[in-house]
Formats: C-alpha cells, sequence, structure tokens
C-alpha cells in the first residue's frame, strides 16, 4: 500500500516544483516589482537563530518597566506600568487637545490592516475592541513619553512617574518584542491639532541616540516615510549614506597588498593589538554613520578609519534589538548592523583592544570595566559569520599585514613604527630638496 502512494506523493511534489519554476522563468517583470514592493515585517519575538545567546543577552530583549502591545500583555510583572501608561494617555489627550473617543474611532477603523502587522499567535484571544484600546493607550503614552524627555517638559511631581517615563524612552520603546505599528503613531499624530510638535519630538529623539554627542546640533533628517514600528525608522536612520570617505590606496600601498597576495604562511588579523604592532593606526572618522568604515593603505602606517563607538547600556540594548530585527526570517535587509557589530568585535578581544581604541578617540566607555565591554563584544562576535559589506576591508589589512616589508619591519623592530615614521618623513624632506636643488638649476638637468 505505501508502495502505490508514494509515487503520487512524489508527482504532486514535482508538480509544486515545476510550477514554481515556471514562475520564476515567465514572470522576471513581475518578481523585480515585487522585489522593490516595500514589505514590512511583522512585529515578533527575538528570532530562534538567537536564541543560542538568549540567555546572555536577554536583558537586551525584555521590557524593565513597560510592557507595549499585546507580546508581553498581561504579564504581571509590568502590571504596575499600566497606571503609568494610562496617565501619560491622559497627558497627550488634554495637551494635543484630541478627544479619547476621536483616537479610539481611528484606531479601530484601521483595526484589520493593524492586526496584519502581528502573527496570529501573537494576538490570538483578543478581540477588536480590546487590541485597539491596547494601541491606542500604549500609542498615546509612547508619544507623550518621547515628546516630554526631549522637550524636558516637567511632569507633576506627585504623580511620581519620572522614573518610568526615563526607563521607557531609553530602553523599552526599542525593543523588538515592545514594538508598536508606526502606523498607530501616525494615527494619533494626525488626530492632534497640530501634529508637527509631536512628529519632531520623534525626530529629536533619533537624532540625539544616532548622533555623536559632538555632532547632535549638525542637519537633521526628515521623516522619509512608511516604517514598520519605531526601530526600523531608528535602524533607516541610523544608515542614511552622509559624507562617507572611501578606502584609498597609495601606489606604495598597492605594491604592499600585491606582495601580502602572494605570501606564504600568512598571519590573520584578530585585534586592535594585532594591527598596531603590524603598523595600522585605528581613527576616528568624521562622521556617524556605522557604514563609514574605511581602510587607507600607505606608508608610514596604514589607517583605519571607524565611527565614534560609543559602548553604553542603552547603545547595547538599541543595538542588540536592531541585531535581532535585521535576524528576522520576514525582513529582507544586507544585514549593515550585524556586520558592522561583527567587524568591530573582531577588534576588540581582549580588554586592552578596549583600552587602545580608547586611547585613540575611537571607543568611550560608558558601559563599566574595560573587561565588561570586551565581554560583550565576545558575544557579539558569533552574532555574524562573516563581514558582510566589511569583507573587502578586513581582507585589505589582511594583505597589508602580510606584505614582506611590514612583517620584516616589525619582526626586527617590533611596534616601533615610530622610527619608520621617522625615516619616511627624513626620505620625503631629501626627495622635496633634491627636486627642489634641480628646478632651481635646469642645467644640471642636462
Amino acid at each position: 500500500m505505501a508502495e502505490e502512494e508514494e509515487p503520487e506523493f512524489i508527482r504532486e511534489r514535482l508538480r509544486e516544483l515545476r510550477s514554481t519554476m515556471m514562475g520564476i522563468k515567465n514572470n522576471p517583470a513581475e518578481r523585480r516589482g515585487t522585489e522593490t514592493q516595500r514589505v514590512h515585517p511583522k512585529i515578533q519575538r527575538v528570532p530562534p537563530s538567537l536564541w543560542p545567546w538568549k540567555e546572555e543577552l536577554v536583558k537586551y530583549f525584555r521590557p524593565r518597566m513597560v510592557a507595549l502591545g499585546p507580546l508581553h500583555h498581561g504579564n504581571p510583572v509590568f502590571s504596575r506600568a499600566e497606571q503609568t501608561k494610562l496617565i501619560l494617555t491622559s497627558l497627550f489627550l488634554l495637551e494635543s487637545g484630541t478627544k479619547e473617543e476621536f483616537g479610539f474611532s481611528r484606531i479601530m477603523r484601521e483595526i484589520d490592516d493593524l492586526k496584519r502587522c502581528y502573527y496570529h499567535h501573537d494576538i490570538h484571544g483578543l478581540d477588536d475592541n480590546a487590541l485597539a484600546w491596547m494601541l491606542f493607550v500604549d500609542g498615546c503614552a509612547v508619544l507623550y513619553a518621547i515628546h516630554s524627555i526631549i522637550r524636558q517638559v516637567e511632569l507633576p511631581s506627585d504623580l511620581n512617574i519620572q522614573g518610568d517615563v526615563t526607563v521607557l524612552v531609553s530602553f523599552d520603546i526599542w525593543l523588538l518584542e515592545n514594538q508598536l505599528p508606526y502606523r498607530v503613531l501616525k494615527i494619533l499624530m494626525e488626530s492632534t491639532s497640530d501634529p508637527q510638535p509631536w512628529e519632531e519630538s520623534i525626530r529629536d529623539l533619533i537624532h540625539k541616540v544616532t548622533k555623536p554627542p559632538s555632532e547632535r546640533n549638525s542637519a537633521l533628517h526628515e521623516d522619509c516615510g512608511d516604517y514598520a514600528h519605531l526601530l526600523e525608522r531608528f535602524r533607516t536612520q541610523l544608515l542614511v549614506r552622509r559624507g562617507i570617505q572611501e578606502s584609498s590606496c597609495s601606489m606604495i600601498g598597492r605594491m604592499l597588498l600585491w606582495s601580502g597576495d602572494i605570501a606564504e604562511d600568512k598571519k590573520t588579523v584578530n585585534s586592535v593589538t594585532d594591527l598596531k604592532q603590524s603598523g595600522i593606526q585605528v581613527r576616528p572618522n568624521k562622521t556617524d554613520n556605522i557604514k563609514d568604515i574605511s581602510f587607507h593603505c600607505q606608508l608610514p602606517a596604514g589607517i583605519l578609519k571607524v565611527p565614534l563607538l560609543v559602548v553604553s547600556e542603552v547603545n547595547a540594548c538599541i543595538t542588540m534589538n536592531l541585531v535581532a530585527l535585521e535576524s528576522c526570517p520576514d525582513f529582507v535587509n544586507d544585514s549593515s548592523v550585524k556586520a558592522y557589530i561583527r567587524f568591530v568585535s573582531s577588534l576588540i578581544q581582549t580588554p586592552q583592544d578596549v583600552k587602545e581604541l580608547r586611547i585613540r578617540g575611537v571607543l568611550q566607555n560608558y558601559l563599566g570595566s574595560e573587561e565588561e565591554v570586551a565581554d560583550l563584544f565576545r558575544v557579539c562576535r558569533d552574532l555574524m559569520p562573516d563581514f558582510g559589506n566589511y569583507d573587502h576591508i578586513f581582507r585589505d589589512m589582511e594583505r597589508y599585514c602580510n606584505s614582506w616589508f611590514i612583517r620584516i619591519y616589525s619582526d626586527y623592530f617590533g611596534a616601533n613604527w615610530s622610527f619608520l615614521a621617522f625615516l619616511v618623513a627624513i626620505i620625503g624632506l631629501v626627495l622635496t630638496l633634491l627636486q627642489t636643488y634641480y628646478t632651481m638649476n635646469p642645467r644640471l638637468n642636462k
């Protein structure tokens, strides 16, 4: 009996496979249109690909004070914050001039579309009214919390909610599992008498977090569109390309890379300490974009330029949730944040590497000890199997370190690259003097 059923099973599977192949073969134009169409990832739990590290990273994925949306709804751990959200909602309605019935009814009208932002099993058991009310209250609370922090609104002291608001804006609104559909925030802002101040508060918050302290007065980038949630909007802003410096290579640098290509018994570059021993200096660049990493191959020293790295509890929380977002199976993306974390974590192997980056002005440590920073990046190192967009930079650094000149010099002179810089400067000065002399005495050229 089983022998008769098996061919039919195989025939059915083959029909499915051939149908898929024909669709790919016959509809390239339609497929291109699908690729360019904006498809939002659903709001979901941290994906299984991160579960092996969840025990070490759980504090970055779980709400600290306030549960937003349905994924942690009803957890008694966060019950105290329910009253805080009602207070913030009341303050939002009072300041914005929005009628509570109007804001709720607008969300209720779009509840079918908003339900599609979640997987069915995550909202199972919530009827439309309960889900719409939850989104209404949570959305109002988020908008007013952001507004109060950015505009430095003094909350009534008798309400005793300042601590909850600080934790909400610093940590809980950035969690993947705590996201609200961005459409909810748009509906609520559009329901106010003047949406602009509320939109500006969101924009200014993202600008404040993505910019290093020295650049927070620079130009702002306007909201450019449609997002799944606040975390995705943050990621979009983080990856805006502005003033990125490309890698460069002098003529001598190209010769060094070529000799590194053909070298035998190649060594690998594993940390900032390795780079320093091979004469590569790490310096901060002038932009805040994590894509702005460049390697400049030259003598007397190669230069690796990276964005300023601010390590703090807040930044670690946001970054880990961006990694979780990029790991979601329904989010089509280039894994820019994961690749960046993999690249930086490859440079930080020990507390000594952290210290070296701090001395160079590349890293600011607000997390704790240098050992704690090194431990955090040790965990991050396994999140991404390769360097993604930064693979060519790491490959060029290894070629540079394996060139015969760099290896001979590092073997005989150790890390004393200041002597080489002095020698190159003297040679450059002599050549400049010779060129000047022959320019002033053209008859000697004959």
